[in-house]
């Protein structure tokens, strides 16, 4: 196929992208890259449960489901819970 004839998609005119919370709001932003980095800082010291739980909250953000967002585990809760 050459270059030129290449098959055109036809685009939907009527599509509007809904904004992203973290484009709306900048500090779900600065948030979420501050728990990626924090998640890379605990899994690479062999604190991985604490890893774990700054991967949930991140991802919870990109999913843009606040509620689990919000809720924190205590670390002292998920150490003993790995150990009962």
């Amino acid at each position: 196929m050459n270059t030129n004839e290449r098959k055109t998609r036809k685009r939907n005119k009527n599509y509007t992208k809904e904004k992203h919370i973290m484009e709306m709001n900048p500090f779900y932003h600065l948030e979420y890259r501050r728990l990626v980095k924090d998640a890379d800082f605990w899994n690479s010291s062999g604190q991985y449960w604490l890893g774990q739980e700054c991967n949930r909250r991140a991802n919870a953000i990109l999913i843009e489901n606040l509620d689990e967002y919000k809720k924190i585990t205590h670390s002292e809760k998920l150490f003993f819970k790995n150990y009962e």
